[in-house]
């Protein structure tokens, strides 16, 4: 097993979790697992290509439980950031005539000829099937997969990969409480930094720009402007509110950077004091409802339906009240 370049985490770590996932599928009665998605990729072969919007680009790793045969990791030629993955059976294929135009996937021989390789070819083999869980592939695709493996029984294995991933080692630990300071610090800069007449996607910009200077690899998360997002509203008021500090600033027209910075600070002085269960709930209350600042505003925040090209960050209309809704916070790769 060779050594990925630019790793996430040692591969000490991978090889836990494969551990761990083989003893979850001898509890399922699998005899191996394939893995098609971004989430799933990235969490067990440490692969971190951010190429999965593109639905032609196929990456499977195949996870057998028996120990003795080597996981093998899948993916169509010219990709570079393969390298990134420490599983070190790759296997790729040329791309078809007409490059991912072509509905056809010589992927799927290629993942059909690795399973029969490995004597899987009558085994059962658990996939991403629940409606949790979603495969990176086409129905065609899944169905020529099944007619080139007539023996295998395929069936959902999402349960052995949760129960895989919902045990957090001390890493991965460390890591979301990193991710959650800096969502927690870009929430705060930019409710600080608002200027009356600041529009929505300003607000997200600011917030978004912080988080990458302070690590952040993507932003994505819940900051939303508009009527009511809160129960105890009126549809006369505009808020702006976050759950990354959770609460709420609500005022007649619009919004100054004092209101804004004396409601970061409510927020964040309730939140360090949430240590029992009944204040706890109290927080978890008085975050349902917001907190009301003078109308001193100059002029509403105007809405947005914009997005980014890469939809990592977005303002769209929702079905409550009709509000507009932004995605800010910190995700570290």
């Amino acid at each position: 097993m060779s050594d990925a370049e630019y790793p996430e985490f040692a591969k000490s770590e991978y090889l836990e979790r494969y551990r761990r996932l083989r003893l979850e599928m001898a509890a399922d009665d699998l005899d191996a697992i394939l893995v098609t998605n971004e989430l799933n990729n990235r969490y067990f072969a440490g692969f971190l290509g951010k190429v999965f919007a593109l639905d032609p680009y196929y990456f499977f790793t195949l996870l057998p439980r028996d120990e003795s045969l080597e996981p093998t990791f899948l993916c169509a030629n010219g990709f570079p950031i393969a390298a990134t993955s420490w599983i070190s059976d790759k296997r790729f294929w040329d791309w078809p005539e007409g490059f991912y135009a072509n509905k056809r996937s010589p992927g799927v021989p290629a993942l059909a000829e690795v399973i029969h390789d490995k004597g899987l070819s009558k085994g059962m083999i658990g996939m991403e099937l629940s409606n949790d869980m979603h495969p990176h592939m086409g129905v065609a695709h899944i169905q020529e997969l099944y007619d080139a493996a007539p023996e295998v029984s395929f069936v959902d294995g999402s349960d052995a990969i949760m129960r895989v991933r919902s045990v957090k080692s001390g890493g991965e630990v460390e890591r979301l409480r990193r991710a959650a300071q800096i969502s927690a610090e870009g929430v705060r800069f930019g409710f600080e930094s608002l200027q009356p007449g600041m529009t929505e996607m300003k607000l997200t910009q600011i917030m978004s720009a912080h988080m990458l200077e302070l690590g952040s690899s993507i932003t994505q998360g819940p900051v939303g402007c508009g009527p009511t997002p809160c129960r105890r509203t009126t549809k006369s008021k505009r808020e702006i509110w976050s759950s990354s500090t959770g609460g709420a600033s609500s005022t007649g027209t619009a919004v100054t950077s004092s209101a804004c910075a004396a409601w970061v600070h409510r927020a964040r002085k309730t939140s360090n004091t949430t240590t029992s269960r009944a204040r706890r709930s109290r927080f978890l209350r008085s975050c349902s409802r917001p907190a009301r600042y003078p109308a001193t505003w100059s002029k509403p925040l105007s809405t947005s339906t914009a997005s980014t090209a890469a939809g990592i960050l977005s303002i769209g209309a929702t079905a409550a009240g009709g509000r507009r809704s932004a995605m800010v916070s910190a995700v570290i790769f």
